[in-house]
């Protein structure tokens, strides 16, 4: 799936943070200006967990800087559990922005 300039990346993004927001809820941030350029509220991103994991994992654009794109994610499964661990400074592949996304309003 394209979004609605046809554009998106397969690419890596540095972990710029990641934090415990709640109890099993972890914010990430993902620097990768390209991504954060094209990215639109309502996309999200397919991100490769790493591990002995496989598939990728779908994950919405929670928030988005100049220079990066922030998801929030639940710890249920082996792919969020490898992503809840993941260091400041480590490179992830993932491909974004995907969907056609919505207009920002305000």
């Amino acid at each position: 799936m394209r979004n609605k300039n046809g554009e998106f990346l397969r690419t890596s993004a540095e972990i710029v943070r990641v934090e415990k927001a709640a109890e099993d809820i972890f914010l990430m941030e993902l620097r990768q200006k390209r991504v954060a350029a094209l990215s639109r509220p309502g996309q999200f991103a397919h991100i490769f967990c790493g591990g002995e994991t496989v598939l990728r994992r779908p994950f919405s654009i929670f928030s988005k800087t100049k220079n990066s794109i922030q998801i929030l994610f639940k710890k249920v499964g082996a792919g969020t559990k490898i992503l809840s661990t993941k260091k400041e400074g480590a490179k992830i592949d993932l491909i974004a922005p995907l969907g056609n996304g919505f207009p920002a309003s305000g």
